[in-house]
């Protein structure tokens, strides 16, 4: 499934940018962890169990830096946006319900 969307026109050019700019990105991580720590926003977290770069370790440092964390860890690779779009889409919907009262998609 992976291969199928890696494959789509312009991803390669997409990639490769992504891919060099990796480094700063993981520059500002500890600004993003600040900001976490200190504003506490509510925060839903979907997770690939399977994704060989993002490790279940790096789930659950949510976990450790908020108060308000809702994780879930679901079945799939890098691409587990593209392979659970529909759950994805219905833990959005009722964390918004949840926490904000109203759900942000009218379907």
């Amino acid at each position: 499934m992976d291969q199928y969307f890696l494959n789509r026109p312009g991803n390669k050019e997409v990639q490769l940018a992504l891919a060099y700019d990796y480094r700063t990105n993981v520059e500002i991580y500890p600004s993003w962890q600040n900001y976490l720590k200190t504003y506490q926003p509510p925060t839903l977290v979907t997770w690939a169990k399977y994704d060989p770069f993002f490790t279940l370790d790096g789930a659950y440092e949510f976990e450790r830096d908020l108060n308000t964390v809702e994780l879930h860890f679901l079945s799939g690779g890098h691409f587990v946006l593209e392979e659970q779009y529909r759950k994805i889409s219905r833990l959005i919907k009722r964390f918004f319900n949840q926490i904000y009262g109203f759900s942000p998609f009218p379907y």
